[in-house]
């Protein structure tokens, strides 16, 4: 973790859900790494209301994500120091791909040409540059 920055890959196991100041929240299943690898772990993002790069109106429950963003402390009013994962982009993996599986693209290819060259162009000393 550089500068409270995270990004994490994982299966989306929640829809965004709103809370009453619409913020949304989300919750990812990311593997752990090193000697607990292989085991899961939730984690809950928070992505605020005024962030416009972050579709909240999409479904992504199932789908594998991309998250990015920072690490937010703030103290509870029981003064409890509280961290909070803030996130500022979601990439949905693999929409690319379903998006080209789903379209038929046919398209004929141009053949290519038959170039023979009689002579090797170093013979004459004519290079092309």
């Amino acid at each position: 973790m550089i500068n409270n920055e995270f990004n994490i890959i994982g299966i989306a196991t929640s829809e965004y859900e709103r809370d009453h100041w619409n913020n949304c929240t989300l919750k990812v299943e990311v593997e752990k790494m090193g000697s607990k690898e292989g085991n899961v772990f939730e984690v809950e993002m928070k992505v605020y209301s005024n962030n416009r790069y972050v579709d909240t109106s999409r479904h992504i429950a199932g789908e594998q994500v991309a998250v990015n963003g920072y690490i937010d402390m703030f103290v509870s009013r029981s003064g409890v120091p509280i961290p909070r994962l803030v996130a500022q982009r979601v990439y949905v993996l693999g929409e690319q791909k379903r998006r080209q599986l789903g379209q038929s693209v046919s398209y004929d290819a141009p053949e290519p040409a038959d170039v023979a060259m009689s002579t090797d162009p170093t013979e004459d000393g004519d290079l092309p540059f």
